[in-house]
């Protein structure tokens, strides 16, 4: 992890980055569903490595992919569209949630499943691909899988949190 970023800071929010995104499961994870999170999260210091003047920044995001791609994190990179999309190895995805202790996988799970919730509500609003909802589907059994895990069960969410995410999930 020492190769990537140039500083302190940018390592520490794309350890974030990378941490967070194998909550999600190893592959195909779009950007829209980071940029979803971004929008209403804009103060978290991590995501905004991702932003120029407080809006999201497609070219950074897709920047950080080249990068983790030339460190050999990422298992492979679509970045032909508006929504550039990415794969972690999957030993690097392992790796990455069992370096963490119990408490932060408790909190990368919980923050999985915010930023799905958020995702999912966006998609919501407007008509999406099928393409879309089937990785939506993926991200909440990967979800749903870590919460069993780490969590119990929604275990350490409050209950709006996961009244709100069980409305939005069965729309």
């Amino acid at each position: 992890f020492g190769q990537i970023g140039q500083s302190q800071d940018e390592r520490l929010a794309l350890d974030h980055f990378l941490t967070l995104s194998a909550f999600f499961g190893a592959s195909n994870l779009s950007e829209n569903l980071f940029r979803s999170y971004f929008e209403p999260n804009k103060h978290l210091r991590w995501i905004q490595h991702f932003s120029t003047g407080n809006e999201w920044d497609h070219r950074k995001f897709q920047d950080t992919l080249t990068e983790l791609l030339r460190l050999s994190l990422l298992q492979s990179s679509d970045m032909g569209s508006s929504d550039s999309r990415f794969s972690l190895h999957p030993l690097v995805s392992d790796w990455l949630k069992l370096r963490t202790n119990e408490t932060s996988r408790q909190e990368y799970t919980a923050e999985a499943i915010q930023a799905l919730t958020i995702y999912a509500d966006a998609i919501h609003q407007e008509a999406s691909p099928l393409s879309t909802n089937h990785d939506i589907i993926s991200y909440v059994d990967v979800c749903l899988q870590n919460d069993r895990e780490y969590l119990g069960g929604f275990g350490n969410l409050d209950t709006a949190s996961k009244r709100e995410s069980a409305v939005i999930f069965a729309d």
